[in-house]
């Protein structure tokens, strides 16, 4: 749910299942792309309140998130990464 609590505790800098995973462009202002599709995405930003939620994804349309520091976590990737939206 939008809105609800998500605990970041680190942010690792590699991905073992997918190490040649991107997201770009980051920093964004209109729109996100993965390289591959993710699911079960959760964005969430720093204080930890969800702002975003996404069942299946190739790109993400950022325009209506607040400019910040995002936390983007998936089932697709064994880590969280991190979006700044502009």
């Amino acid at each position: 749910m939008v809105g609800s609590k998500y605990i970041l505790t680190s942010i690792p800098t590699n991905d073992q299942r997918h190490p040649d995973f991107r997201l770009f462009p980051n920093p964004v202002k209109e729109t996100l792309y993965f390289s591959q599709e993710l699911e079960n995405i959760v964005c969430a930003n720093l204080s930890g309140t969800v702002v975003a939620r996404l069942d299946k994804a190739s790109h993400w349309d950022v325009r209506d998130i607040p400019k910040g520091v995002y936390v983007l976590k998936t089932s697709s990737l064994d880590h969280p990464v991190k979006v700044v939206v502009e």
